[in-house]
């Protein structure tokens, strides 16, 4: 069961991506493109985040 929970939530996370990407265009990409989609990047943080 596991697995075929991975593959939903991972086409449902795809499509509400395009449909923020409808909603608010270039803001969500800056956002996306900084932002991991499933897993946390441990980095230092800067001021401007």
């Amino acid at each position: 069961m596991f697995p075929i929970l991975l593959v939903m939530y991972a086409r449902l996370a795809v499509t509400e991506e395009a449909e923020m990407r409808q909603q608010f265009g270039t803001q969500y990409e800056a956002w996306a493109a900084r932002t991991p989609r499933f897993l946390p990047a441990f980095r230092a943080r800067s001021a401007a985040d």
